[in-house]
């Protein structure tokens, strides 16, 4: 596809293989629920690329709570627009190393990131960081290009790729004034809470038929309105 040749990963990197659902199925605890929706949602799942330092020359990097001998590039096509975050949540959590996962409907695509460390409670357990994701986009519109990253090892390398596209999704969220990808990741974060109260909001006002309670419910969205300004506005 061609984002994915606009990204300019070297061709030592592209495996290109199936990934098959057993694999998730066997490596993730799901519901009778999540099984369904994972099974009806996705069409196929490919290992485009994986980083590493017998694929390119990048050292490993270790140390109590994470590892980063790979990263890997997933390729999700699925029949639906709609992306639940549980979904994404899934196939992250079953292949234990940091991921670009592009998830492809027709012509376009939509990227998910994370950076990820081990529960120091709980060393079998994987825990995601502020999940961040792109809007639908464009075939040939790539998300950054892999020459772009520090090559001194494979956590700087991911997360400086991770830093420019949170940077880049809080731009287009009307928060330029964010130059720090951790920062950009925590205002992604609380925008979408504050979105989702919004529109939890509206669906209660849509069904509110007291009148006293409908202005109340108008004077909480706006209030939920005016929080996430300043926070576009950086206040």
């Amino acid at each position: 596809m061609e984002f994915l040749d606009n990204m300019k990963i070297p061709g030592t990197c592209i495996v290109d293989k199936p990934v098959y659902k057993t694999l998730f199925f066997r490596n993730v605890q799901m519901s009778t629920a999540d099984k369904r929706s994972f099974d009806s949602l996705i069409s196929s799942i490919r290992l485009y690329a994986v980083f590493q330092p017998d694929t390119i020359n990048i050292p490993v990097y270790k140390d109590e709570i994470r590892d980063y001998s790979s990263v890997v590039v997933l390729l999700a096509a699925v029949k639906e627009e709609q992306i639940p975050s549980r979904l994404a949540e899934i196939i992250m959590h079953a292949i234990p190393y940091p991921m670009m996962l592009f998830f492809l409907y027709g012509e376009k695509w939509q990227l998910w990131m994370t950076g990820e460390h081990v529960n120091p409670s709980n060393p079998s357990q994987m825990v995601l960081e502020n999940i961040v994701h792109s809007e639908w986009a464009d075939v040939e519109k790539a998300p950054f290009v892999i020459s772009e990253a520090r090559f001194t090892n494979l956590y700087d390398f991911y997360t400086d790729l991770l830093d420019t596209f949170s940077k880049y999704l809080a731009a287009k969220k009307g928060m330029a004034h964010v130059t720090d990808g951790i920062k950009a990741r925590e205002s992604l974060a609380s925008m979408e809470e504050l979105e989702k109260e919004i529109d939890k909001k509206r669906a209660q006002l849509k069904r509110e038929d007291r009148f006293a309670r409908r202005v109340s419910l108008n004077v909480e969205i706006q209030k939920l309105k005016a929080c996430l300004q300043q926070l576009k506005e950086g206040e």
